[in-house]
Protein backbone atom coordinates (compact mmCIF):
# COMPACT_ATOMS: atom_id res chain seq x y z
CA UNK A 1 0.00 0.00 0.00
CA UNK A 2 2.87 2.34 0.88
CA UNK A 3 4.62 1.55 -2.41
CA UNK A 4 1.42 2.31 -4.35
CA UNK A 5 1.04 5.66 -2.58
CA UNK A 6 4.65 6.52 -3.39
CA UNK A 7 4.12 5.68 -7.06
CA UNK A 8 1.04 7.92 -7.21
CA UNK A 9 3.00 10.77 -5.61
CA UNK A 10 5.81 10.39 -8.13
CA UNK A 11 3.38 10.41 -11.07
CA UNK A 12 1.58 13.47 -9.67
CA UNK A 13 4.89 15.32 -9.21
CA UNK A 14 5.94 14.50 -12.78
CA UNK A 15 2.56 15.70 -14.03
CA UNK A 16 2.92 19.00 -12.16
CA UNK A 17 6.43 19.48 -13.56
CA UNK A 18 5.25 18.74 -17.10
CA UNK A 19 2.36 21.16 -16.70
CA UNK A 20 4.67 23.81 -15.27
CA UNK A 21 7.12 23.31 -18.15
CA UNK A 22 4.32 23.62 -20.71
CA UNK A 23 2.94 26.77 -19.07
CA UNK A 24 6.43 28.30 -18.88
CA UNK A 25 6.96 27.60 -22.59
CA UNK A 26 3.61 29.14 -23.48
CA UNK A 27 4.37 32.16 -21.29
CA UNK A 28 7.76 32.64 -22.91
CA UNK A 29 6.22 32.44 -26.37
CA UNK A 30 3.59 34.91 -25.32
CA UNK A 31 6.21 37.36 -24.11
CA UNK A 32 8.14 37.06 -27.38
CA UNK A 33 4.99 37.49 -29.42
CA UNK A 34 3.70 40.47 -27.51
CA UNK A 35 7.04 42.24 -27.25
CA UNK A 36 6.82 45.42 -29.28
CA UNK A 37 10.03 47.38 -29.76
CA UNK A 38 9.14 51.06 -29.78
CA UNK A 39 11.06 53.34 -32.11
CA UNK A 40 9.02 56.52 -31.92
CA UNK A 41 6.91 57.69 -29.00
CA UNK A 42 5.02 60.27 -30.95
CA UNK A 43 1.64 59.38 -32.37
CA UNK A 44 0.87 59.61 -36.05
CA UNK A 45 4.18 60.55 -37.68
CA UNK A 46 4.63 57.20 -39.36
CA UNK A 47 2.55 54.97 -41.59
CA UNK A 48 0.59 52.70 -39.24
CA UNK A 49 -0.13 50.11 -41.90
CA UNK A 50 3.21 49.17 -43.34
CA UNK A 51 2.71 45.52 -42.50
CA UNK A 52 4.03 43.01 -39.98
CA UNK A 53 7.62 44.26 -40.33
CA UNK A 54 6.63 47.52 -38.70
CA UNK A 55 7.31 47.04 -34.95
CA UNK A 56 4.26 49.12 -34.09
CA UNK A 57 1.79 47.38 -36.36
CA UNK A 58 -0.67 44.59 -35.64
CA UNK A 59 -2.89 42.65 -38.00
CA UNK A 60 -4.57 40.67 -35.22
CA UNK A 61 -5.10 40.74 -31.49
CA UNK A 62 -3.62 37.31 -30.73
CA UNK A 63 -0.80 38.89 -28.75
CA UNK A 64 -3.16 39.98 -25.96
CA UNK A 65 -3.22 37.87 -22.85
CA UNK A 66 -6.50 36.02 -22.25
CA UNK A 67 -6.47 37.40 -18.69
CA UNK A 68 -6.88 40.91 -20.07
CA UNK A 69 -10.23 42.13 -21.33
CA UNK A 70 -10.43 43.13 -24.95
CA UNK A 71 -12.49 45.87 -26.54
CA UNK A 72 -12.78 44.95 -30.22
CA UNK A 73 -13.46 47.54 -32.92
CA UNK A 74 -15.06 47.51 -36.33
CA UNK A 75 -14.94 50.53 -38.63
CA UNK A 76 -17.35 50.99 -41.55
CA UNK A 77 -16.89 54.01 -43.83
CA UNK A 78 -20.11 55.19 -45.45
CA UNK A 79 -18.95 58.24 -47.43
CA UNK A 80 -15.88 60.37 -48.06
CA UNK A 81 -16.04 63.96 -49.30
CA UNK A 82 -13.54 65.77 -51.52
CA UNK A 83 -10.23 66.19 -49.64
CA UNK A 84 -9.12 69.77 -49.00
CA UNK A 85 -5.43 69.57 -49.89
CA UNK A 86 -4.66 73.12 -48.73
CA UNK A 87 -5.74 72.43 -45.13
CA UNK A 88 -5.28 68.64 -45.01
CA UNK A 89 -8.90 68.00 -44.05
CA UNK A 90 -11.23 65.26 -45.31
CA UNK A 91 -14.98 65.07 -44.54
CA UNK A 92 -16.14 61.55 -43.76
CA UNK A 93 -19.14 59.65 -42.46
CA UNK A 94 -18.39 56.39 -40.70
CA UNK A 95 -19.71 53.94 -38.15
CA UNK A 96 -17.71 52.72 -35.16
CA UNK A 97 -18.78 49.47 -33.51
CA UNK A 98 -17.30 48.08 -30.29
CA UNK A 99 -17.57 44.56 -28.90
CA UNK A 100 -16.63 43.47 -25.39
CA UNK A 101 -17.57 40.78 -22.89
CA UNK A 102 -19.08 41.57 -19.52
CA UNK A 103 -18.62 38.06 -18.15
CA UNK A 104 -15.75 37.98 -15.70
CA UNK A 105 -15.42 41.75 -16.03
CA UNK A 106 -18.11 43.21 -13.83
CA UNK A 107 -18.53 46.90 -14.52
CA UNK A 108 -19.15 49.59 -12.00
CA UNK A 109 -22.85 49.89 -11.26
CA UNK A 110 -23.76 46.58 -12.92
CA UNK A 111 -26.66 44.97 -11.09
CA UNK A 112 -28.00 42.47 -13.56
CA UNK A 113 -27.35 41.28 -17.08
CA UNK A 114 -29.14 43.25 -19.77
CA UNK A 115 -31.63 41.45 -22.03
CA UNK A 116 -30.34 39.59 -25.07
CA UNK A 117 -30.95 40.53 -28.68
CA UNK A 118 -32.55 43.97 -28.38
CA UNK A 119 -31.38 47.55 -28.02
CA UNK A 120 -30.94 48.60 -24.40
CA UNK A 121 -33.04 51.50 -23.15
CA UNK A 122 -31.77 54.41 -21.05
CA UNK A 123 -32.36 52.70 -17.71
CA UNK A 124 -30.61 49.54 -18.80
CA UNK A 125 -27.65 51.53 -20.11
CA UNK A 126 -27.16 53.04 -16.64
CA UNK A 127 -26.53 49.57 -15.25
CA UNK A 128 -23.38 49.01 -17.31
CA UNK A 129 -20.29 50.99 -18.20
CA UNK A 130 -19.71 51.69 -21.89
CA UNK A 131 -16.27 52.59 -23.33
CA UNK A 132 -16.06 56.22 -24.46
CA UNK A 133 -14.92 56.39 -28.09
CA UNK A 134 -12.39 59.02 -29.16
CA UNK A 135 -11.85 60.04 -32.81
CA UNK A 136 -8.16 60.84 -32.50
CA UNK A 137 -7.58 62.76 -35.73
CA UNK A 138 -10.95 64.55 -35.84
CA UNK A 139 -10.93 68.31 -36.30
CA UNK A 140 -14.66 68.30 -35.55
CA UNK A 141 -17.40 65.70 -35.49
CA UNK A 142 -21.04 65.14 -34.71
CA UNK A 143 -23.09 62.08 -33.88
CA UNK A 144 -25.69 60.99 -36.43
CA UNK A 145 -28.72 59.50 -34.73
CA UNK A 146 -28.46 57.83 -31.35
CA UNK A 147 -25.86 55.21 -30.35
CA UNK A 148 -27.18 51.68 -29.85
CA UNK A 149 -26.06 49.08 -27.34
CA UNK A 150 -27.12 45.42 -27.57
CA UNK A 151 -26.21 42.27 -25.66
CA UNK A 152 -25.67 39.75 -28.44
CA UNK A 153 -24.96 36.55 -26.50
CA UNK A 154 -25.97 35.59 -23.01
CA UNK A 155 -23.44 32.77 -22.62
CA UNK A 156 -20.42 34.99 -23.18
CA UNK A 157 -22.00 38.31 -22.16
CA UNK A 158 -21.04 39.67 -25.59
CA UNK A 159 -21.97 43.35 -25.89
CA UNK A 160 -22.12 45.50 -28.99
CA UNK A 161 -22.15 49.29 -29.08
CA UNK A 162 -22.42 51.16 -32.37
CA UNK A 163 -22.63 54.80 -33.43
CA UNK A 164 -22.59 56.77 -36.70
CA UNK A 165 -20.36 59.84 -36.98
CA UNK A 166 -19.92 62.72 -39.38
CA UNK A 167 -16.46 64.20 -39.01
CA UNK A 168 -13.79 66.33 -40.59
CA UNK A 169 -10.56 64.37 -40.26
CA UNK A 170 -7.07 65.86 -40.17
CA UNK A 171 -4.59 64.15 -42.47
CA UNK A 172 -0.81 64.14 -42.48
CA UNK A 173 1.49 65.11 -45.33
CA UNK A 174 -1.15 65.98 -47.90
CA UNK A 175 1.26 66.65 -50.78
CA UNK A 176 -0.02 67.57 -54.25
CA UNK A 177 3.37 68.20 -55.81
CA UNK A 178 2.65 65.42 -58.34
CA UNK A 179 -0.75 66.87 -59.30
CA UNK A 180 -2.67 65.62 -61.24
CA UNK A 181 -1.01 62.26 -60.53
CA UNK A 182 -1.02 62.65 -56.77
CA UNK A 183 -2.24 59.91 -54.46
CA UNK A 184 -3.06 60.13 -50.77
CA UNK A 185 -3.66 57.86 -47.80
CA UNK A 186 -6.79 58.81 -45.87
CA UNK A 187 -6.59 57.72 -42.25
CA UNK A 188 -9.19 57.36 -39.53
CA UNK A 189 -7.82 56.82 -36.01
CA UNK A 190 -10.10 55.52 -33.26
CA UNK A 191 -9.40 54.82 -29.60
CA UNK A 192 -10.77 55.45 -26.13
CA UNK A 193 -10.66 58.70 -24.19
CA UNK A 194 -7.54 59.07 -22.07
CA UNK A 195 -9.32 59.85 -18.81
CA UNK A 196 -11.11 56.48 -19.02
CA UNK A 197 -7.83 54.61 -19.51
CA UNK A 198 -5.99 55.79 -16.42
CA UNK A 199 -4.97 53.48 -13.60
CA UNK A 200 -7.98 52.55 -11.49
CA UNK A 201 -10.51 53.71 -14.11
CA UNK A 202 -13.24 51.41 -15.40
CA UNK A 203 -11.36 50.82 -18.65
CA UNK A 204 -7.86 50.78 -17.15
CA UNK A 205 -5.43 50.23 -20.04
CA UNK A 206 -3.64 47.56 -18.01
CA UNK A 207 -6.82 45.50 -17.72
CA UNK A 208 -8.49 46.32 -21.04
CA UNK A 209 -6.69 46.25 -24.37
CA UNK A 210 -7.96 47.36 -27.75
CA UNK A 211 -8.21 44.86 -30.58
CA UNK A 212 -9.98 44.24 -33.88
CA UNK A 213 -13.36 42.57 -34.17
CA UNK A 214 -13.57 38.94 -35.25
CA UNK A 215 -16.16 36.87 -37.07
CA UNK A 216 -17.27 35.52 -33.73
CA UNK A 217 -18.05 39.06 -32.56
CA UNK A 218 -20.12 39.85 -35.64
CA UNK A 219 -21.89 36.47 -35.40
CA UNK A 220 -20.50 35.59 -38.85
CA UNK A 221 -22.71 38.29 -40.41
CA UNK A 222 -19.84 40.31 -41.88
CA UNK A 223 -17.35 39.32 -44.56
CA UNK A 224 -14.83 41.74 -43.06
CA UNK A 225 -15.34 42.01 -39.30
CA UNK A 226 -12.47 44.50 -38.89
CA UNK A 227 -14.03 47.05 -41.23
CA UNK A 228 -15.06 47.75 -44.80
CA UNK A 229 -16.37 50.34 -47.23
CA UNK A 230 -20.05 50.50 -48.06
CA UNK A 231 -21.01 49.54 -51.59
CA UNK A 232 -20.75 52.19 -54.31
CA UNK A 233 -18.70 54.54 -52.14
CA UNK A 234 -17.20 57.33 -54.26
CA UNK A 235 -14.60 59.94 -53.42
CA UNK A 236 -15.23 63.07 -55.56
CA UNK A 237 -12.36 63.57 -58.00
CA UNK A 238 -10.51 60.43 -56.86
CA UNK A 239 -10.43 56.71 -57.53
CA UNK A 240 -9.32 53.70 -55.51
CA UNK A 241 -8.84 50.00 -56.20
CA UNK A 242 -7.78 48.66 -52.82
CA UNK A 243 -10.32 48.10 -50.10
CA UNK A 244 -10.23 49.54 -46.62
CA UNK A 245 -7.18 48.44 -44.63
CA UNK A 246 -7.66 48.23 -40.87
CA UNK A 247 -4.84 47.69 -38.41
CA UNK A 248 -3.56 48.79 -35.03
CA UNK A 249 -0.79 51.12 -33.95
CA UNK A 250 0.99 51.57 -30.64
CA UNK A 251 1.68 55.00 -29.19
CA UNK A 252 3.90 55.85 -26.22
CA UNK A 253 5.69 53.31 -24.07
CA UNK A 254 5.62 51.82 -20.61
CA UNK A 255 2.57 52.06 -18.37
CA UNK A 256 0.98 54.68 -20.61
CA UNK A 257 1.39 52.53 -23.71
CA UNK A 258 -1.78 52.54 -25.76
CA UNK A 259 -2.94 50.84 -28.93
CA UNK A 260 -5.25 52.58 -31.37
CA UNK A 261 -7.29 51.35 -34.31
CA UNK A 262 -6.32 52.84 -37.66
CA UNK A 263 -8.28 52.51 -40.91
CA UNK A 264 -6.75 53.73 -44.14
CA UNK A 265 -7.80 54.06 -47.76
CA UNK A 266 -5.37 54.87 -50.58
CA UNK A 267 -6.91 57.15 -53.22
CA UNK A 268 -5.53 58.61 -56.46
CA UNK A 269 -6.74 61.63 -58.37
CA UNK A 270 -8.70 61.21 -61.60
CA UNK A 271 -6.35 62.80 -64.13
CA UNK A 272 -8.08 61.95 -67.41
CA UNK A 273 -8.88 65.60 -68.22
CA UNK A 274 -5.20 66.54 -68.11
CA UNK A 275 -3.91 63.29 -69.63
CA UNK A 276 -6.10 63.37 -72.74
CA UNK A 277 -6.71 67.11 -73.24
CA UNK A 278 -4.16 69.50 -71.76
CA UNK A 279 -0.80 67.77 -72.21
CA UNK A 280 -1.50 66.41 -75.74
CA UNK A 281 -2.64 69.93 -76.73
CA UNK A 282 0.59 71.42 -75.39
CA UNK A 283 2.59 68.86 -77.34
CA UNK A 284 0.76 69.59 -80.61
CA UNK A 285 1.07 73.36 -80.16
CA UNK A 286 4.83 72.99 -79.70
CA UNK A 287 5.11 70.73 -82.76
CA UNK A 288 3.22 73.38 -84.73
CA UNK A 289 5.74 75.94 -83.46
CA UNK A 290 8.58 73.76 -84.77
CA UNK A 291 6.99 73.86 -88.21
CA UNK A 292 7.50 77.64 -88.34
CA UNK A 293 11.24 77.00 -88.47
CA UNK A 294 10.75 75.77 -92.03
CA UNK A 295 10.51 79.43 -93.02
CA UNK A 296 13.82 81.03 -93.88
CA UNK A 297 15.59 83.45 -91.56
CA UNK A 298 14.42 86.37 -93.65
CA UNK A 299 10.84 85.55 -92.73
CA UNK A 300 11.47 86.28 -89.06
CA UNK A 301 8.47 88.67 -88.70
CA UNK A 302 6.08 85.92 -89.76
CA UNK A 303 7.87 83.31 -87.64
CA UNK A 304 7.93 85.60 -84.65
CA UNK A 305 4.25 86.45 -84.87
CA UNK A 306 3.22 82.79 -85.15
CA UNK A 307 5.49 81.73 -82.30
CA UNK A 308 4.27 84.52 -80.02
CA UNK A 309 0.68 83.66 -80.90
CA UNK A 310 1.28 80.09 -79.76
CA UNK A 311 2.99 81.39 -76.61
CA UNK A 312 0.02 83.64 -75.76
CA UNK A 313 -2.33 80.74 -76.42
CA UNK A 314 -0.42 78.66 -73.86
CA UNK A 315 -0.50 81.55 -71.37
CA UNK A 316 -4.26 81.84 -71.84
CA UNK A 317 -4.63 78.10 -71.29
CA UNK A 318 -2.56 78.38 -68.11
CA UNK A 319 -4.67 81.25 -66.77
CA UNK A 320 -7.88 79.39 -67.55
CA UNK A 321 -6.67 76.30 -65.68
CA UNK A 322 -5.43 78.11 -62.57
CA UNK A 323 -8.81 78.04 -60.75
CA UNK A 324 -8.91 74.26 -61.18
CA UNK A 325 -5.50 73.74 -59.60
CA UNK A 326 -4.79 73.23 -55.88
CA UNK A 327 -4.12 76.41 -53.92
CA UNK A 328 -0.71 75.62 -52.44
CA UNK A 329 2.49 77.57 -51.97
CA UNK A 330 4.71 75.41 -54.20
CA UNK A 331 4.85 74.49 -57.88
CA UNK A 332 2.95 71.37 -58.82
CA UNK A 333 3.68 68.94 -61.63
CA UNK A 334 1.24 70.27 -64.25
CA UNK A 335 2.42 73.86 -63.66
CA UNK A 336 6.01 72.79 -64.20
CA UNK A 337 5.10 71.01 -67.45
CA UNK A 338 3.18 74.02 -68.77
CA UNK A 339 6.03 76.37 -67.82
CA UNK A 340 8.58 74.23 -69.66
CA UNK A 341 6.44 74.13 -72.80
CA UNK A 342 6.10 77.92 -72.70
CA UNK A 343 9.84 78.35 -72.20
CA UNK A 344 10.43 76.13 -75.24
CA UNK A 345 8.35 78.44 -77.42
CA UNK A 346 10.17 81.52 -76.12
CA UNK A 347 13.54 79.86 -76.81
CA UNK A 348 12.42 79.37 -80.42
CA UNK A 349 11.44 83.05 -80.67
CA UNK A 350 14.88 84.10 -79.41
CA UNK A 351 16.60 81.68 -81.79
CA UNK A 352 14.61 83.01 -84.77
CA UNK A 353 15.52 86.60 -83.92
CA UNK A 354 19.19 85.71 -83.50
CA UNK A 355 19.37 83.88 -86.85
CA UNK A 356 17.60 86.77 -88.57
CA UNK A 357 20.06 89.26 -87.07
CA UNK A 358 23.10 87.24 -88.10
CA UNK A 359 21.82 86.51 -91.62
CA UNK A 360 21.45 90.22 -92.22
CA UNK A 361 25.08 90.95 -91.42
CA UNK A 362 24.52 92.02 -87.86
CA UNK A 363 28.19 91.42 -87.05
CA UNK A 364 31.01 92.88 -89.13
CA UNK A 365 32.92 89.64 -89.65
CA UNK A 366 29.74 87.86 -90.81
CA UNK A 367 29.13 90.47 -93.52
CA UNK A 368 32.41 89.40 -95.12
CA UNK A 369 31.22 85.78 -95.45
CA UNK A 370 29.46 84.59 -98.56
CA UNK A 371 25.71 85.19 -98.23
CA UNK A 372 24.90 81.65 -99.31
CA UNK A 373 27.03 80.28 -96.50
CA UNK A 374 25.35 82.59 -94.01
CA UNK A 375 21.95 81.29 -95.07
CA UNK A 376 23.25 77.70 -94.87
CA UNK A 377 24.54 78.26 -91.35
CA UNK A 378 21.20 79.80 -90.43
CA UNK A 379 19.32 76.74 -91.72
CA UNK A 380 21.68 74.45 -89.77
CA UNK A 381 20.93 76.39 -86.60
CA UNK A 382 17.20 76.07 -87.33
CA UNK A 383 17.59 72.32 -87.86
CA UNK A 384 19.50 71.87 -84.59
CA UNK A 385 16.84 73.93 -82.79
CA UNK A 386 14.04 71.83 -84.27
CA UNK A 387 15.75 68.59 -83.17
CA UNK A 388 16.30 70.05 -79.69
CA UNK A 389 12.64 71.08 -79.39
CA UNK A 390 11.35 67.69 -80.57
CA UNK A 391 13.53 65.92 -78.01
CA UNK A 392 12.33 68.34 -75.36
CA UNK A 393 8.70 67.55 -76.21
CA UNK A 394 9.40 63.83 -75.87
CA UNK A 395 11.16 64.33 -72.52
CA UNK A 396 8.40 66.55 -71.09
CA UNK A 397 5.67 64.16 -72.20
CA UNK A 398 7.62 61.22 -70.79
CA UNK A 399 8.16 63.04 -67.50
CA UNK A 400 4.44 63.72 -67.23
CA UNK A 401 3.16 60.25 -68.17
CA UNK A 402 5.69 58.46 -65.95
CA UNK A 403 3.85 60.15 -63.10
CA UNK A 404 0.61 58.65 -64.41
CA UNK A 405 2.14 55.18 -64.34
CA UNK A 406 3.34 55.67 -60.74
CA UNK A 407 -0.11 56.85 -59.71
CA UNK A 408 -1.76 53.77 -61.20
CA UNK A 409 0.68 51.49 -59.38
CA UNK A 410 -0.02 53.21 -56.06
CA UNK A 411 -3.64 52.01 -55.97
CA UNK A 412 -3.20 48.53 -57.44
Amino acid sequence: MTALSGLVSILSLQGEQATSTFEDEVASRHVEKSKIPATDAELGIYDPLLGPNNPRFYYSSTNISPDVGRIRFQVVIASIGAPDVSTGRVPMKFRVTMYWNLKGKKNVGESKSPPEGRVLDADELKAIAIPAVAILNADSYEVIGAPECVRLREATELMRWTCMYSSTLMQEEVDVKNFPHDHHVIRLMVGLKDQHREEGAVWDRRKWKLALATEEDTLDNSLSPKGFLVNLLRVPGFVYNRGLEVGMIQANEGAASEIFVVAKLTIARESGFYDTNIVPLLCMLTVAAVCTLSLGPKFFPARGIMLLSIAFLQIGLRMTMEPRLPDVGYEINIQQVMREFLMTILIMVIESGLVFYLSNGGLSFISEINQDKVLLYGRIIDLVTAIFVILRIVLLAGFYYIGLNKKNKSIV
